[in-house]
């Protein structure tokens, strides 16, 4: 009953100063000084506010903003969620966004492009490891990235990175996400920046523009013991940066894991190691195919720049039953209709295109 005279008293306060009309509706918000002071819309003063012990009221765009919440622990105890625009706390991580267990037999399910971005939040704040992603519908990126969106440029920041990289499994089941925008001059950029050891890619199309450093793909920036199959890339891939630019592919950047049933129509440039699908393969690209331009300095190949031995494992390069017709319009050094070259990879299986499509590389190299 008490709480019920308060309410009352209250909402008979508040008629009487904002004095509504019919049909009108008004919003009520107060600050940390009123609410201390006891009163509401005419008792908020700075020495109540300022009183020890006190809450301080903040925007949302304020409260959404790591730098607002002064000596709490970022490193450990908490982390920015920044699909909801606040902190969680790191041990439990919240999907509330997501609808889906998670599971491969019910996984997170991606409908659009705002839980596409919940979706980079969750893996680029440590968590998505073993779980299942299932991308429902195309998306359009366009609307919101680009190079002039009101007046700005918005680049995509990649799913995944060096630290916490994408050890999930995502199902893109046949769709397609176009109107992809990156200009950086970091590594690591596409779709997604960084798959990892068990993190899986599969059946997704992407188109668009990505542009960074080093390990920079249509598709995957780096694959990293991870697998990218039944994947394609319509979108352009080229060097951003003021040093050299390395690992550039249609698919990916920089594949340490296994490619398999992909290809790449966009074009690719960039300083040295430049592939069809992947810049540098250090380990499987099977049955693939490129049909784009090429450029760069050193190691250009219509399917991989280079093969190359791991130095981590030891273990060499294959790259089979793949086949390209690309035309190499600039390179100084090393370029191949497969391979740039296979130097120091242990085994190189070379499955050679179509007569037509090595005729067209010749053809291009000696012009």
């Amino acid at each position: 009953m008490q709480i019920a005279k308060e309410l009352a008293t209250a909402a008979e306060e508040l008629i009487s100063i904002a004095k509504p009309k019919k049909g009108q509706i008004f919003v009520l918000g107060c600050s940390t000084s009123e609410v201390l002071g006891n009163k509401i819309g005419t008792g908020g003063s700075s020495e109540s506010a300022d009183k020890e012990g006190s809450a301080e009221a903040k925007t949302a765009a304020e409260f959404a903003t790591q730098s607002t919440f002064v000596g709490w622990d970022f490193d450990g105890t908490w982390s920015m969620d920044n699909f909801h625009g606040r902190p969680v706390l790191t041990a439990i991580a919240e999907t509330d966004y997501f609808s889906g267990e998670g599971t491969a037999e019910s996984p997170y399910l991606i409908p659009d492009l705002a839980t596409l971005e919940a979706f980079r939040e969750y893996v680029n704040a440590g968590s998505g490891a073993g779980e299942y992603f299932k991308l429902t519908a195309d998306i359009d990126m366009s609307e919101k990235y680009g190079a002039d969106i009101g007046g700005s440029e918005v680049s995509w920041t990649p799913i995944g990175n060096d630290a916490n990289q994408f050890k999930g499994n995502f199902d893109g089941s046949g769709h397609k996400i176009s109107g992809l925008y990156i200009n950086s001059t970091s590594d690591y950029q596409g779709l997604f920046g960084y798959v990892g050891e068990g993190g899986t890619v599969q059946d997704l199309g992407v188109d668009g523009t990505v542009s960074g450093s080093g390990c920079v793909g249509g598709v995957v920036g780096i694959i990293n013991n991870g697998t990218v199959t039944s994947c394609f890339s319509t979108g352009t891939v080229q060097w951003e940066g003021s040093s050299e630019g390395d690992s550039l592919g249609g698919v990916a950047g920089y594949n340490l894991g296994t490619v398999t049933n992909c290809y790449a129509t966009g074009d690719v440039s960039g300083w040295n190691y430049v592939g069809g699908v992947a810049g540098i393969c250090s380990a499987v690209i099977e049955n693939c195919w490129a049909k784009c331009a090429l450029s760069g300095g050193r190691y250009v190949g219509g399917i991989t720049g280079t093969g190359v031995t791991d130095s981590i494992t030891g273990s060499g390069s294959t790259v089979s039953g793949c086949t390209s017709l690309v035309s190499i319009t600039d390179y100084s050094q090393y370029a191949g209709a497969i391979s740039g070259s296979g130097a120091g990879a242990e085994t190189i299986l070379h499955f050679m295109p179509p007569a037509k499509s090595i005729n067209r590389v010749v053809r291009t190299l000696t012009t």
